[in-house]
């Protein structure tokens, strides 16, 4: 199951990332690029919540 997410797409801008993705994540948490990976359960919770108009909000877990 994949989530697209609007990414670079109002305006677009050229060279930038093009796609960013919701999805479930690997056994192993193993790191994505350009998408936030989930627990299955997370992830079909979050599905039952949201609508066309929901707004999803992503912070690098790297940062403090």
């Amino acid at each position: 199951m994949i989530v697209a997410l609007g990414f670079n797409d109002n305006p677009v801008v050229p060279g930038a990332d093009s796609a960013l993705f919701l999805h479930v994540a690997t056994e192993d948490f193993k790191p994505t690029k350009g998408s936030v990976a989930l627990r299955r359960e997370v992830f079909l919770a979050i599905l039952e919540g949201i609508d066309a108009c929901a707004r999803l909000c992503v912070k690098d877990s790297l940062e403090s």
